[in-house]
């Protein structure tokens, strides 16, 4: 077998390794056990493995790494990864120009009346630019989540 395959294959593990040390430091730290990590819980971890850190330095990086803006911190924030609200919202963001327009929204509600349209954006469209901004996206899903 070649040295290079030999290198990727012990990259590979090393990276398993990893991820099952994140995974492990992330089910140990939410102990609610409700699958996400919440301020307190955040906190905790930091005071047990002895980290020196103020509250609002805390409470910074918790929200630095929030991507979903609900207040909590899932294992895919945990580890820097694209959350699933990151990846709906890029897939409804057709053109990339970092917004949903109507006709973007349209065309994963095709049953959606316009009055249904007009009601949606006038409730989340904040802003009032006519079209859904990220922080929009994620108030909008978050409100049907709770």
């Amino acid at each position: 077998m070649s040295g290079g395959f030999l290198a990727l294959q012990g990259k590979k593990s090393k990276d398993k390794k990893v991820t099952l040390n994140l995974e492990d430091a992330f089910k140990d730290a939410d102990t609610d056990k409700d699958g996400k990590l919440s301020l307190d819980e955040w906190v905790d971890v930091l005071i047990r493995t002895g980290h020196n850190t103020s509250r609002s330095e805390v409470i910074d990086a918790f929200r630095e790494k929030d991507k979903n803006l609900d207040g909590l911190m899932s294992y895919e924030e945990f580890v820097g990864h694209e959350t699933r609200n990151e990846l709906a919202f890029k897939a409804l963001d057709t053109n990339g120009d970092g917004f949903v327009s109507r006709s973007e929204f349209k065309k994963i509600c095709p049953n959606m009346t316009k009055e249904q349209m007009e009601a949606a954006f006038a409730k989340f469209d904040k802003d009032k630019t006519g079209r859904i901004n990220y922080t929009e996206f994620c108030t909008m899903l978050n409100k049907n989540n709770k």
